[in-house]
């Protein structure tokens, strides 16, 4: 007997702890939440906001709903969540960056499969990187004994433009990963860039800070002045230095620019985002497609727009892309340099062919192929080396006639591909 009520004791004690977790027995339990910020890959001048984690916004979703919408548990703790699985996304605002804002680096973590026992306490690391790009300017002395003291830079991202003015002049300005444009002012007047263009393009990926020196050689006969553009990059951080000066007889003369902006469409390859195969409907399969993508004198094969470029071929169908001939470069034949980015569609190694019809011939690389790195698969995280990257091709002996044709190595099996930010230079 007094076993038995020694064992009796035993099992209200035993239900009397279990109280303490409300809920607990009907299927809830505890998730707790460390946070860091990266920082590793960032100019120090540009920590100036967001660093602490725990001021970041947490969202944690799972297929029943929201469950959590707020900034950061006191504590990192979270209780009575009924068991699942769920994805947590944390944030250093509210929403979403996506329109261009200066001092404003977004940082972000997303972890899934977060699964919630009951009764038990889950812990999980977010781990916080900048998933926005940032452009600052340095402004050389020698503008203003040029007279462009004023000179005002403007860069452009889908319809949305940041002016580096006034307080702002030196500011860094943040940007979704993904192309825009840069032009700069004096006053409301646009300064030509190598005589022919009033605009320079930007290819901007997650993590990057971009230092843009503007500089100025003014010609003591004229006195006008162009630009004409150099990069220098690694995987951080970036540097265009930009002198504005005379280039009438400049070995980058540009003949031949085409950077899709008038291509809508779901985005290219970008690292960090995620690939999909939906969406590529726009063909450009008619003449008035070409008009309203701004492609007039191109000829395609299975081609379609995409933002601000081109997805080309389709399933089991190769994709040819190629250009008006390049009027610019006359009767006489020139060496040029093509520039573009390009990505694969394919989840293996593809080929890409770069050739000329009229006049001219590659010469670099040989046999004008480039191997372009295995694609993502369809929902998969897109990584550095499937991402955009950009490509260099050397041609001999161009002229007027000269059209250059972008097209698969192989013509059997599935050979599609991206292609963006075009450019053609001659050499002297």
């Amino acid at each position: 007997m007094r076993k038995l009520f020694q064992i009796v004791i035993l099992m209200l004690i035993a239900s009397a702890c279990n109280r303490k977790y409300t809920d607990t027995d009907a299927g809830y339990g505890l998730l707790k939440i460390s946070a860091v910020t990266d920082r590793s890959v960032i100019s120090i001048q540009s920590r100036a906001v967001n660093l602490n984690p725990e001021t970041y916004f947490l969202v944690l979703q799972s297929e029943q709903g929201i469950a959590y919408d707020g900034v950061f548990p006191v504590g990192g703790t979270i209780s009575n969540l009924p068991a699942g699985t769920y994805t947590g996304r944390l944030m250093s605002e509210a929403t979403q960056f996506a329109v261009p804002a200066f001092d404003s680096p977004f940082y972000a973590a997303t972890v899934n499969n977060i699964v919630i026992t009951s009764g038990g306490t889950t812990s999980v690391d977010f781990v916080c990187k900048q998933s926005n790009a940032g452009v600052k300017f340095v402004y050389d002395p020698s503008l203003e004994a040029a007279e462009y003291g004023d000179i005002v830079p403007v860069i452009t991202q889908s319809e949305n433009s940041l002016s580096y003015s006034e307080a702002n002049r030196t500011a860094t300005g943040y940007f979704a990963a993904g192309t825009a444009t840069l032009k700069l002012f004096d006053g409301e007047t646009p300064i030509p860039i190598s005589g022919l263009l009033t605009e320079i393009p930007l290819t901007l990926v997650t993590k990057e800070l971009w230092t843009i020196t503007l500089k100025a050689v003014v010609s003591p006969d004229e006195g006008k002045a162009a630009i004409i553009a150099a990069v220098e990059t690694d995987v951080i951080e970036r540097s265009l230095e930009i002198t504005i000066g005379i280039v009438t007889t400049d070995p980058s003369l540009i003949v031949f620019r085409e950077d899709f902006a008038n291509c809508t469409g779901p985005d290219y390859p970008i690292e960090g985002e995620t690939f999909s195969s939906a969406g590529f409907i726009n063909s450009l399969a008619f003449g008035d497609a070409l008009v309203k993508a701004g492609l007039t004198g191109w000829e395609f094969v299975n081609g379609y727009t995409c933002n601000n470029g081109l997805k080309m071929g389709i399933a089991s169908g190769n994709g040819t892309a190629t250009t008006p001939p390049l009027a610019v470069l006359g009767a006489t034949p020139s060496t040029i340099v093509l520039t573009f980015m390009a990505a694969n569609w394919e989840t293996a190694s593809r080929s890409l062919m770069v050739e000329v019809t009229g006049d001219g011939s590659v010469v670099s690389p040989a046999g004008g192929t480039i191997v372009l790195p295995a694609g993502t698969s369809n929902g998969g995280i897109i990584s550095e080396a499937s991402a955009m990257q950009q490509y260099t091709v050397v041609i001999n002996g161009a002229t007027q006639d000269t059209r250059i044709v972008f097209s698969p190595y192989s013509t059997t099996g599935n050979n599609r591909y991206f292609l963006a930010d075009i450019t053609v230079v001659r050499e002297e």
